[in-house]
């Protein structure tokens, strides 16, 4: 993964095969990030992300996706160094895919940007 920085944006170019919240922890922990805003795109080859089901308690119905994804949105959150995405993305059978992302192996051209708001 490549790190670039602008101001209090941290950009992360990830390659292939790269374990998208192992990697985001990572720099996390490295740059002492405590809140950020998460944005991006790009694709994902095995996706693990789940849909609301119930509220009390919260409960994810969970969906494992092992095949090329175009996500063309993240959206999150780094809150007190917790971190939550939300995704939409499209394969190549035109099935739409969206909701809470748990976990995400990306293939090239993933591209996330951080919105640094609080470090240490």
């Amino acid at each position: 993964m490549e790190i670039r920085e602008k101001g209090n944006l941290i950009i992360l170019y990830f390659e292939k095969n790269e374990d998208l919240f192992s990697m985001l922890n990572n720099v996390v922990r490295e740059y002492m990030i405590i809140d950020a805003k998460i944005t991006g795109f790009g694709f994902f080859k095995r996706m693990e992300f789940g849909i609301l089901t119930q509220t009390e308690p919260l409960f994810f119905g969970k969906t494992l996706v092992e095949k090329l994804v175009t996500v063309s949105g993240v959206q999150g959150l780094i809150d007190n160094r917790d971190i939550s995405i939300m995704f939409h993305g499209v394969d190549a059978e035109k099935n739409n895919y969206n909701g809470k992302l748990f976990s995400a192996e990306t293939i090239e051209s993933f591209v996330m940007t951080l919105d640094i708001l609080k470090t240490e």
